[in-house]
């Protein structure tokens, strides 16, 4: 299988993201199977990704840990916009970047009906349409209104295999992360952008991510082809969560710490209490049978507390331990 990938480097910031983000020396060459056959597996795509996360350590005196994908049964069953950001946020946060606050219905179809223009018409790159993405995002009222930076990344592949494509997701986010230096890095500069402004949603997590797929059977003269359109939005601050996504800051007056402690109180009974890092990271996760909830002894730092109600309603807290 032959991968073709454009790239399109679009940055509304003005702050550098280097502090957080190095470029590759070169491409780190994909060693998993060959996707375009159909018989790849879970173990074959984890054990790729964690070759080229090695090799990434010695080329940048780094320390990324080795990945560990969910079991074959579970992977399954998550759609493609769930494992693109299951991998995209494993690849953030194990660089010390703030993961994707999820995605949203408005990026996804964006995305969805541009990868599907491009199969549907025999083409590729950022302006087929004759528009540009910020176009094509700002077509939809709710990121129009409420966008305050954007990129996108596209990738395809194509084969003239007898049988479908298996993990081309999974194989063209390897691509545009290890193997984009002829890209000059800019689809990994992308997936890595680490200054989106943290001002909606849940404290430590911001931007929003839509991801296209498509394979069809009619691109061009080849009997398969796959076609990823991945957008990312950093949303302004009035963007409106899902209900189980997001809900209310937990109020500091039942907040304490105590000998390297951090202790709430008037919890709502039943309430799942997760203390995480502000990568996102859980360190504890605790299911209270009291009002009350002491965390284990930690470290000097900056934590997030998510308080979850039985109902999904989540609660938040950004708590300092000195």
């Amino acid at each position: 299988m032959k991968f073709i990938y454009t790239y399109c480097l679009i940055l509304l910031f003005t702050i550098s993201t280097r502090a957080q983000y190095t470029d590759l020396s070169a491409n780190i060459t994909w060693t998993g199977p060959n996707v375009s056959l159909g018989t790849a597996t879970v173990d074959e795509i984890e054990t790729a990704y964690n070759y080229a996360r090695t090799q990434e350590n010695t080329d940048l005196s780094t320390n990324l840990p080795q990945i560990d994908f969910p079991e074959a049964s579970v992977w399954q069953t998550m759609n493609t916009n769930a494992r693109a950001l299951w991998i995209i946020n494993k690849e953030r946060i194990d660089r010390g970047i703030q993961p994707l606050e999820g995605t949203a219905p408005e990026v996804i179809d964006v995305a969805q009906q541009y990868c599907q223009f491009l199969i549907d018409n025999d083409t590729t790159g950022h302006y087929a349409d004759g528009h540009n993405p910020l176009y094509r995002l700002q077509q939809n009222a709710t990121i129009q209104s409420c966008m305050q930076a954007y990129n996108e990344n596209i990738g395809y592949s194509y084969s003239n295999n007898s049988v479908p494509p298996t993990f081309v997701l999974e194989r063209l986010l390897y691509w545009l992360i290890y193997e984009d230096a002829s890209a000059n890095w800019g689809h990994r500069q992308n997936f890595f952008k680490s200054n989106f402004t943290d001002n909606s949603g849940e404290i430590g997590k911001e931007g929003l991510l839509g991801v296209g797929y498509v394979v069809g059977t009619s691109y061009k003269t080849y009997n398969y082809a796959a076609f990823v359109v991945c957008n990312i939005i950093d949303p302004c601050d009035t963007w409106q969560f899902p209900k189980t996504t997001i809900g209310t800051v937990f109020p500091s007056k039942f907040i304490a710490v105590k000998k390297s402690q951090i202790i709430l109180s008037h919890i709502p009974q039943c309430s799942t209490i997760e203390l995480c890092t502000l990568d996102a990271k859980v360190l504890e996760r605790v299911v209270c049978s009291s009002e009350s909830y002491t965390s284990s002894i930690v470290d000097k730092g900056t934590y997030i507390i998510r308080v979850i109600e039985q109902d999904s309603t989540m609660h938040y807290a950004r708590v300092s331990v000195f």
